[in-house]
């Protein structure tokens, strides 16, 4: 019976691995990537097709759990960007280091956490990057 649970263990965590590699952004979601301390960071950016561009709008950020991906929120968990394309909003998603982020807990097992990963700064660049682009 442990052989079997392992079995299908193993099948289940490659068929996840398998589907979160297939999984693909919305349409109008583009990954965008920015370079924060030694570390190169991954976040998608929902920009509903006729957003007013001569005015502000807001901008929500979206973060995945421990485990989960920034694509998985965006496109079946959250459903954000739906959401900002009927209402006019920017949906930004940001991609934690290994699946995680460095949020304060002590958690040796989490990258995040033994390398001390600035989210925060990765958050402000995040923010920085679209609106300068929106400004410019």
């Amino acid at each position: 019976m442990i052989v079997m649970m392992f079995g299908m263990w193993r099948a289940y965590s490659w068929a996840a691995q398998l589907a979160a590699k297939m999984i693909q952004p919305a349409e109008n979601t583009q990954e965008k990537t920015i370079h924060v301390g030694d570390r190169e960071r991954t976040y998608y950016l929902h920009v509903p097709v006729g957003l007013a561009v001569d005015k502000p709008v807001p901008l929500v950020l979206v973060f995945h759990g421990g485990g989960g991906t920034a694509l998985g929120m965006e496109r079946y968990l959250a459903r954000f960007s739906n959401l900002a394309d009927k209402e006019g909003f920017l949906v930004a998603y940001p991609e934690g280091v290994d699946k995680n982020w460095n949020d304060g807990r002590d958690n040796p097992s989490s990258t995040p956490a033994r390398e001390n990963v600035n989210d925060l700064a990765f958050v402000m660049a995040i923010i920085d990057a679209i609106s300068k682009k929106a400004s410019g």
